[in-house]
């Protein structure tokens, strides 16, 4: 019986963390201004149920820049040139673009 009790309040917990998670529609703002000799990256996550509750840290050129969690979006600020971004679960991806001065990538 403590086990089945355990089990809900377990998977209560979970369904409030994963509906508290920030979403796309309710912070993404828009950034107004690119600063000087700088890039703009936008990195987002799409919500979905599917691996929801799992978060994962994206990394731009083998150095963290930031966490993403389900429907979650990160403005990262670069200097221009090739920037590899690379995230890893139970699975790696990496994407590399050649950023340049005062231009925006999604």
């Amino acid at each position: 019986m403590k086990r089945v009790i355990s089990q809900i309040a377990a998977g209560l917990l979970l369904c409030t963390a994963i509906g508290c998670a920030p979403t796309l529609g309710q912070v993404y703002k828009n950034v107004e201004a690119i600063p000087s000799n700088k890039a703009l990256v936008y990195i987002y996550r799409p919500s979905g149920m599917m691996g929801g509750g799992v978060y994962y840290d994206v990394k731009a050129n083998g150095k963290v820049v930031t966490t993403l969690y389900n429907g979650s979006y990160y403005p990262y600020f670069t200097d221009p040139g090739e920037i590899e971004f690379s995230a890893k679960t139970e699975a790696s991806d990496e994407v590399t673009i050649d950023a340049k001065v005062n231009q925006t990538y999604f």
